[in-house]
């Protein structure tokens, strides 16, 4: 409660400062004393007002006796000296003036009066703490009445119904309880009615409707039940609550048809909608083609793209049943858990079907086959398993199938390319079955997209693949004979892997094969005589393997070959004369092996070799004099073999200081 000022107090005060001392006849005044007493002086007819002012009803003129006594009520019944804002309340007889010359939020605050009547409260946000009296109902003539964001607790009183004149009703942000009362029909009138944040509860009154005037209603975050009057559909804006409502906003909804916006309903409440990230309008406007992510076609709903909202639970049935205008659903990035309903097979207009990076599970449903128009299924990042439908076949507009990252999917992929060849799809997948491509460090798309080009270590070109490059990435088991089928293949790099068992025959069908590396990994046996075969290969790398038996006569038949490494095996045998035919090879290596015998003649035919390594075989004989005429040559390594290192050619004389020769 404001300070009140005892005139007794104010007068002892002024004495004390103006006589000298207790019992002395004589008054002394200085300079100092005559300015306190200025001071007071003001202070007694310029502030607060005195005690002997509070306000007298009875002697007020601005408005009716039963107007100013109303107000005074509120203030003593609402803890009037705890408000925010309590200028003048019950100390002046002006109660127009109340409040409003003090406040500098609003232009218009606290009692404003109109031809000696309160027209309007404007108390907003001002602690107001309490119930509301029922003496409010002797303001007659209020038009406005603003008790928004206060504690302001118990029921709306039966005396509101008085508040004939009311257009606007502000009760929102309270803790009102009780249920919306029927007299609030009779206040034809009234415009706007706020009483969302408060703990209303029961059915929303059919007495509402005959407020016709009303333009405004915010009924949100109560506890009503129950179902809305279809004739709140005419307000212009309508926000009603979205927590116990049985049917909810749909039952005003004219925006799409009922059976949608139950589905959505039912999508909301099922995905804990409340804890959404952004769940703007869901279940709060009457106008659906505006709520979060939702969009409308000719009365329809067609996109529903609710992607990193933090959307959880399950998707409900009804969603394909009802929602049959859907061309897109985009619900990825969530945490959406259950299985995919079969529903979904009913929404035929989808072309965009996005569920990637959720916690889905089971199998994928049959129906989702049946969705002609589809173009991108992007199931992906889940926990879905079992075989991966063949009805997925009819998704003949497909031009993106993304079910990567579920580990327990089973079945082929390749039903669904229309990137490459049946043929060479299926080539890809034995690959990546026989080498135990779940383990691989990289196996990302590999049998999970429709888009073999773009799975890890593919390139193509032409609609075929072309390059395989899988070097260094944990590649265990022996390369499938059908690796063949890769026909229009330039270049096989799968080094640095565990694979193992025999090179196959096959590989001499990559006709096309201008690389092929397969160095640093386990494989035995021989080197396929149908190596020969690739007459186009410039690389050729199988260094570093368990490779046994002679090197094949046919390796001659690789003319443009570049580089050959075939150290640190198992070979055995002669090197064959056939070698003198690799007239376009610039490093040899053989060293590393079992090799035996002389060292052709032919190999002086080598003409554009720089490097040259037999070391570590068996290799016996005259160093023969051919080698001379390897003019290119920077490093010649004969070491560790039986050859007659004594005995050197003279050719090799004619080599320049800068060239390495090993022997011994």
């Amino acid at each position: 409660m404001p300070k009140v000022w005892s005139p007794n107090f104010s007068f002892g005060f002024f004495l004390s400062v103006t006589a000298c001392r207790r019992g002395t006849n004589t008054m002394t005044t200085t300079p100092f004393h005559q300015s306190i007493q200025l001071i007071v002086l003001t202070f007694l007819f310029w502030g607060p007002p005195l005690a002997h002012a509070r306000t007298d009803c009875t002697q007020v003129t601005q408005i009716p006796q039963t107007e100013c006594e109303a107000l005074l009520d509120l203030y003593q019944r609402t803890n009037g000296q705890a408000w925010k804002n309590q200028w003048g309340w019950g100390y002046t007889n002006e109660p127009c003036d109340w409040h409003s010359r003090k406040n500098s939020v609003f232009a218009v605050a606290g009692v404003t009066c109109k031809s000696s009547h309160v027209i309007m409260l404007h108390l907003n946000n001002n602690r107001i703490n309490g119930p509301i009296p029922q003496s409010i109902g002797h303001l007659k003539h209020l038009r406005y009445l603003f008790l928004a964001k206060n504690r302001l607790t118990g029921s709306i009183p039966d005396s509101l119904s008085n508040l004939s004149q009311l257009t606007k009703l502000w009760l929102n942000d309270n803790e009102l309880s009780g249920t919306v009362p029927d007299f609030l029909g009779k206040l034809d009138p009234l415009r706007e009615l706020l009483l969302n944040n408060n703990q209303f509860e029961g059915t929303i009154s059919e007495v509402i409707n005959p407020l016709d005037q009303l333009d405004f209603l915010n009924l949100a975050q109560n506890q009503f039940s129950g179902l809305f009057p279809k004739s709140l559909t005419r307000l212009n804006k309508l926000i009603i609550d979205d927590k116990h409502l049985s049917l909810s906003v749909c039952a005003i909804v004219t925006q799409i048809p009922q059976a949608e916006c139950r589905a959505l309903f039912e999508f909301y409440r099922q995905t804990n909608g409340p804890g959404w990230k952004n769940n703007a309008g869901w279940n709060k406007s009457k106008t659906p083609c505006d709520w979060q992510g939702i969009t409308c076609n000719d009365g329809h709903v067609t996109r529903l793209e609710l992607s990193g909202n933090q959307v959880s639970g399950s998707i409900p049935n009804s969603m394909g049943y009802s929602l049959s205008q859907l061309t897109h659903l985009n619900l990825a990035k969530n945490q959406l858990s259950g299985t995919i309903p079969s529903s979904l097979g009913h929404l035929t207009q989808l072309t965009s079907l996005k569920l990637n990076n959720n916690q889905l599970s089971g199998k994928i449903p049959v129906p989702i086959g049946y969705l002609s128009q589809l173009q991108w299924l992007v199931l992906s990042n889940n926990q879905l398993s079992g075989f991966i439908p063949t009805s997925l076949k009819n998704l003949k507009l497909v031009s993106s199938l993304n079910l990567s990252g579920n580990q327990n999917l089973s079945g082929s992929i390749c039903p669904f390319v229309t990137q490459i060849p049946q043929a060479e799809c299926e080539a890809l997948l034995h690959l990546y079955r026989s080498t135990k491509g779940k383990h691989w460090k990289n196996n990302n798309g590999w049998n999970r997209t429709n888009t073999p080009c773009s799975w890890n270590g593919i390139s193509c070109n032409g609609r075929h693949v072309t390059k395989l490059s899988l070097s260094s990435n944990q590649l265990s088991g022996p390369i499938p004979e059908s690796i063949a089928n890769l026909s229009r293949l330039e270049r096989l790099e799968l080094s640095s892997n565990q694979l193992s068992g025999p090179i196959p025959e096959s590989i001499g069908n990559l006709s096309r094969l201008l690389r092929l590396e397969l160095s640093s990994n386990q494989l035995s046996g021989p080197i396929p005589e149908s190596i020969g075969n690739l007459s186009r290969l410039r690389w050729l790398y199988l260094s570093r393997n368990q490779l046994s038996g002679p090197i094949p006569e046919s390796i001659g038949n690789l003319r443009q070959l570049e580089s050959l490494y075939l150290f640190n095996n198992q070979l055995s045998g002669p090197i064959p004369e056939s070698i003198g035919n690799l007239r376009q090879l610039t490093r040899l290596s053989l060293s590393h092996n079992q090799l035996s015998g002389p060292i052709p003649e032919s190999i002086g035919n080598l003409r554009q070799l720089e490097s040259l390594s037999l070391s570590r075989n068996q290799l016996s004989g005259p160093i023969p004099e051919s080698i001379g005429n390897l003019r290119q040559l920077e490093s010649l390594n004969l070491s560790r073999n039986q050859l007659s290192c004594d005995e050197i050619p003279s050719s090799l004389t004619s080599f320049g200081s800068s060239t390495s020769v090993s022997c011994d």
